[in-house]
């Protein structure tokens, strides 16, 4: 028997680009792949790639169990991950170029920062919790870059926490039906 899991990672990725897409413009292509700088993509493309899966231990906290005395179960409990991602551009062409202030890929970057910054609540994941982050918490950014073979560009990091249910094992909990009580005088 398979077990279902919770899709709150996939509505995450769906939220995200549904959000980006409204912001950048139209012939700008959006891909969940791990960034290829060997394979660059072919027309404008906003690389949004999810590095990192974690749970997100700031967020832990206590919450009870909700009781359905129709069913006699409890609720799942849930757990917070955190959903890092590397986000950048990538561009065949020589629009790529940094030193300009309003290059291409600044004026990308800027949709996609103002996609995420509006986004802050994730309609489809109640409880989700997100931010744009310091390069300094994605660490050794230097190595990442290394590790592709490829030159440093500019790139946001975004981090969002969002609930994971754990799974129901539907613990069956029969609601009390009555209650009695028997009083005694213990003094004489």
């Amino acid at each position: 028997m398979i077990i279902a899991s919770d899709p709150a990672i996939i509505l995450l990725n769906q939220q995200l680009e549904k959000s980006i897409k409204s912001y950048v413009p139209a012939g700008v292509d959006l891909d969940f792949d791990i960034p290829n700088p060997e394979s660059p993509p072919t027309i404008p493309t906003v690389n949004i790639f999810l590095y990192s899966l974690q749970e997100d231990l700031a967020l832990r906290a206590s919450v009870a169990r909700q009781y359905s005395p129709a069913t006699g179960n409890l609720e799942p409990a849930y757990v917070n991950i955190r959903c890092d991602y590397l986000i950048t551009y990538w561009d065949a062409s020589a629009n790529t170029n940094l030193s300009a202030a309003n290059s291409q890929s600044m004026i990308i970057m800027n949709c996609v920062l103002n996609a995420l910054i509006n986004t802050r609540e994730i309609s489809t994941i109640p409880q989700a919790y997100t931010r744009v982050i310091s390069p300094s918490e994605l660490h050794g950014l230097g190595i990442f870059w290394q590790a592709l073979g490829n030159k440093p560009r500019l790139c946001l990091n975004y981090s969002a926490s969002v609930p994971i249910q754990l799974t129901n094992h539907n613990e069956n909990h029969p609601a009390v039906a009555s209650t009695t009580a028997t009083v005694e005088n213990l003094n004489p």
